[in-house]
């Protein structure tokens, strides 16, 4: 909207002045385009930027953190050094994988994060396939995904 609003400006100014005095057109016309075209990249940076401040600040203590994650019977085991946890396989309503995580998705709309790094992803391949197996979901594997 701004790239819009610089370009009607531009107009706005060339039209006023009885159409003799272009260089208001095509300067504000040049702004148009360079906000068009680099706004994008800016605000993906300061989206990056605002997001990896947060989470440094408000996870600070789990960032890290080990915890131990595994099935018995069909329930979901979660230990961390905190607490232990148990949630039932059938709150798990999809499994999503990407190439360096998996994320279980309940239906409560929260996501339980794997990283593959830490654990090692043929123990993420496995524990997803014996979730699959008792759940009877299948992963939606996006391995090529990157953030943009």
């Amino acid at each position: 909207i701004p790239a819009l609003a610089y370009l009607c400006f531009g107009m706005f100014v060339y039209f006023i002045q009885g159409r003799q005095n272009i260089g208001y057109l095509t300067a504000f016309t040049g702004i148009s385009f360079i906000w068009f075209f680099f706004s994008t990249f800016y605000q993906r940076w300061i989206y990056k930027k605002y997001y990896s401040k947060f989470i440094d600040t408000n996870y600070k203590d789990r960032i890290g953190e080990l915890s131990k994650i595994g099935i018995e019977e069909d329930m979901l085991k979660i230990e961390n050094s905190l607490n232990t946890g148990n949630l039932n396989l059938n709150e798990v309503v999809s499994i999503e994988e990407i190439s360096t995580h998996a994320f279980l998705n309940l239906k409560s709309k929260v996501s339980i994060i794997l990283p593959k790094k830490m654990a090692g992803a043929e123990n993420i391949a496995k524990f997803i396939e014996e979730i699959e197996n008792k759940r009877g979901i299948k992963t939606i594997k996006n391995l090529e995904w990157r953030w943009k």
